[in-house]
């Protein structure tokens, strides 16, 4: 909910206007998306639409940035909600002083057979994650 807190004041400040949609009391994660999805183009004229999941970490900027994107669809990785002990081990092993979500997970991305190309920040992917995309 922080997130969503901070994105608010973030947008006030860049001079865009929000409109948050929330779904409840919906056990199926794709029938919300949907319903959500026809509510924004029935009920709002605004320009964006952003699916944000409330488990997700962010940095408001990262929604302008997305919006300044001039893509079509894009997302920005996060990671599983699993803990690779391995790897986390091994971190703290190394003394790696790092973001330990970031170190014990991997990112929700599939590159597929693209050639990785970034371009101002963004690549293509095959699939990416749901929980936060514009």
């Amino acid at each position: 909910m922080i997130g969503i807190i901070n994105l608010q004041l973030h947008l006030i400040r860049e001079g865009i206007q929000l409109f948050i949609d929330t779904t409840e009391n919906e056990s199926l994660v794709h029938r919300a998306r949907n319903v959500a999805v026809g509510r924004f183009m029935q009920e709002t004229d605004c320009d964006y639409f952003m699916f944000i999941d409330a488990d997700v970490d962010f940095d408001p900027a990262s929604v302008t940035r997305l919006i300044r994107s001039g893509h079509d669809v894009s997302v920005a990785p996060y990671p599983k909600k699993v803990i690779m002990w391995d790897q986390a081990a091994e971190a703290i092993k190394n003394g790696d002083e790092r973001n330990m979500a970031m170190l014990a997970s991997s990112l929700v991305m599939n590159f597929g057979a693209s050639k990785r190309e970034v371009v101002n920040g963004f690549v293509e992917l095959l699939d990416g994650p749901t929980g936060f995309m514009m």
